[in-house]
C-alpha cells in the first residue's frame, strides 16, 4: 500500500470506498484510518458519494473531478489573523527653533526648520521650509526602511507619498498650520503628531 508522507494515498481511499467492505482492509490501513480524522472522513465521504452514484461513476468521472466534489463539503480552514500593526509614537529629541535645543549658538528662525524624531529603533529627520507663505515639508528615515508609505495630514489636508532609495521622502506646498506625519513600512506604523508649522 502506498502512503504519502503523513495520509493514505487518495487512490487508495477510492479503492478502499469501491470495496466498501471492512474485511478488505489490511492492518496498516485499518491503524492509520482509526487515529487519521482526515483519511478516514475522506474514505467516508466517498463511501457516501460511491452510494448514491451509479456503478460506472468512477470509471466516467476523473478523480480529480471526484476529489473537488469531495472539497465542497468540507468545511473551510480557519483563516489565520494577521498580527496587528506595531504602532510607534515618535518623541521630539530636537527642534532647530526651540532655545532648549539650540547647538554652538545655531541661528533660529531661518528659512528652513529641522526637527529629529525617535520612535523605535527609527530616527527620522524632519525639514520645513518657508516658501512664499506655505511649506516644502521633507525628510529622511533612518535606517531606511523600504516600500513605505508616508502621509502628512491635517483637518484640511492629506498627501501621500513613498520613500526613494535612501530613504528620503518631500511633499509639495502645504498650508500653515500644524501635521501629523505618518509612515507605514510593512511591521510598523510610525505617529508623529501635532508638528507646527508655526
Amino acid at each position: 500500500m502506498k502512503f504519502s508522507t503523513r495520509h493514505i494515498e487518495f487512490e487508495e481511499i477510492i479503492k478502499l470506498a469501491e470495496n466498501n467492505s471492512a474485511s478488505e482492509l489490511s492492518s496498516a490501513e485499518a491503524n492509520h484510518l482509526g487515529s487519521c480524522a482526515e483519511c478516514s472522513v475522506q474514505l467516508r465521504r466517498l463511501k457516501n458519494l460511491f452510494s448514491l452514484a451509479p456503478k460506472d461513476f468512477t470509471e466516467t468521472v476523473p478523480q480529480a473531478t471526484t476529489a473537488h466534489l469531495l472539497n465542497i463539503y468540507r468545511q473551510p480552514a480557519a483563516k489565520t489573523r494577521k498580527s496587528l500593526t506595531n504602532r510607534l509614537a515618535g518623541l521630539l529629541i530636537f527642534d532647530d527653533w526651540k532655545p532648549e535645543f539650540a547647538l554652538n549658538e545655531r541661528l533660529s528662525f531661518q528659512d528652513t526648520r529641522q526637527f529629529l524624531y525617535q520612535a523605535g529603533d527609527y530616527t527620522i529627520d524632519l525639514r520645513v521650509h518657508l516658501a512664499d507663505d506655505r511649506y516644502l515639508i521633507s525628510g529622511q528615515i533612518f535606517p531606511e526602511a523600504f516600500a513605505a508609505a508616508v502621509r502628512i495630514y491635517n483637518a484640511k489636508t492629506s498627501l501621500e507619498t513613498g520613500l526613494n532609495e535612501d530613504g528620503e521622502f518631500d511633499f509639495p506646498l502645504f498650508d500653515e498650520g500644524s501635521f501629523n506625519l505618518q509612515i507605514v513600512t510593512e511591521n510598523e506604523t510610525i505617529e508623529l503628531n501635532d508638528i507646527s508649522l508655526a
